[in-house]
């Protein structure tokens, strides 16, 4: 089954089935979405009269196969079609995906429900979800509900929290004590200029400044891993998106499989003490290379950055063409739309994130659950 056969079957009657998580962002605007079926069946059955509209049913019951019609739509669908319908659904990715915001409660979930002996959070600096579906993990797409940054300053000079790295882990770091695991420990590639940032991010962690990846599996293979969170910003497409003016996809192929390894580095790590852990994956934006979009410039560009605008909380401005605005306590950020930018992008640059699109706004949420 495709989208458009599924568009065509919910002009017709509801359908119950398996569907991609990104597959109901593509269908009609009016579409009621249940992951709940027992709520529609009471709803259905009820006296009152049912406004009509289409409703897709993804809690899959083979005992009310005969009441509604079955279909599976397994496939991602198109960068095309997903970059078509995202601008206007955005409140219901938030609503039915998994957002950056969310990714630090999802985590103590997990270790309150398992009981984790160790847990791993590798944090990627550039990673789209598209990059990864081949991948054998199981993946969740994850919704960048704000600007696809890294980090970004409030006006009054600090790290704004609600954005980027920051809004991912908020502070899992100081939550995660508490659930057994008392031991902290963290590696990041950064220098020291950045320090703010970096303190923000590993929160009450003093992270280890590491050359390579190599570095920190060197490390944690002479380290009792028991009873301890770990957290690893390791550089990701960022590093070839900026200041590089030509990347092939051999090259950004090369990157995404390093990543790949790295990762499975890390859950051999827990397989080898026997312990009974999760390794996690996360990634703080996606990158939408130069050479595979026909980008344009929006009517009245010319500010700051190529793929949002960010403004003070107060401060009035007329909303730009093609953006949606997303806002933290300290900002507001226009964010374009695909293929819109404003600033010109450098031309030793050979990508760009901090837009809204599938490639910059849905990124990979990762877990590799490890028993002895």
């Amino acid at each position: 089954m495709n989208l458009h056969e599924l568009t065509q079957a919910l002009q017709i009657a509801p359908v119950m089935g398996r569907f991609h998580p990104l597959v109901p962002l593509c269908l009609p605007e009016n579409l009621a979405f249940y992951d709940d079926i027992q709520t529609l069946v009471e709803s259905l059955d009820s006296v009152e009269t049912q406004p009509e509209h289409p409703i897709l049913i993804t809690q899959f019951e083979a005992n009310l196969s005969h009441r509604f019609k079955t279909m599976e739509v397994l496939t991602c669908p198109s960068s095309h079609e997903i970059n078509l319908h995202l601008p206007r659904r955005v409140n219901q990715a938030k609503q039915w995906l998994l957002t950056h915001r969310q990714v630090a409660n999802r985590i103590i979930q997990d270790v309150q429900k398992r009981h984790y002996q160790a847990v791993i959070l590798l944090l990627i600096d550039g990673l789209s979800y598209a990059d990864v579906q081949d991948w054998p993990e199981p993946c969740e797409p994850c919704f960048i509900d704000g600007p696809s940054i890294t980090f970004n300053r409030a006006p009054n000079g600090k790290i704004d929290p609600e954005v980027g790295f920051p809004a991912i882990v908020a502070n899992l770091a100081r939550r995660l004590p508490s659930f057994g695991l008392p031991h902290l420990r963290g590696f990041s590639y950064w220098d020291s200029h950045e320090n703010e940032a970096s303190d923000k991010i590993f929160n009450s962690i003093t992270p280890e400044k590491v050359s390579s990846f190599r570095d920190v599996i060197t490390q944690l293979s002479q380290t009792d891993l028991h009873g301890m969170y770990v957290q690893i910003m390791r550089v990701g497409l960022d590093g070839l998106a900026h200041s590089r003016r030509e990347v092939g996809q051999s090259e950004i192929q090369a990157t995404v499989e390093a990543i790949h390894q790295d990762l499975q580095f890390l859950v051999e790590l827990l397989k080898q003490q026997s312990i009974f852990g999760a390794v996690y994956l996360m990634a703080d934006h996606g990158i939408l290379w130069k050479h595979n979009h026909d980008l344009q410039p929006i009517a009245d560009g010319g500010r700051e950055h190529a793929r949002y605008l960010a403004v003070p909380q107060g401060q009035t401005f007329t909303k730009p063409q093609n953006s949606t605005l997303f806002g933290t306590a300290y900002q507001n950020f226009y964010v374009y739309h695909y293929p819109y930018y404003d600033r010109q992008i450098k031309s030793n640059d050979s990508g760009v994130h901090g837009g809204l699109s599938f490639e910059e706004s849905i990124v990979p949420f990762i877990r590799v659950e490890v028993s002895p």
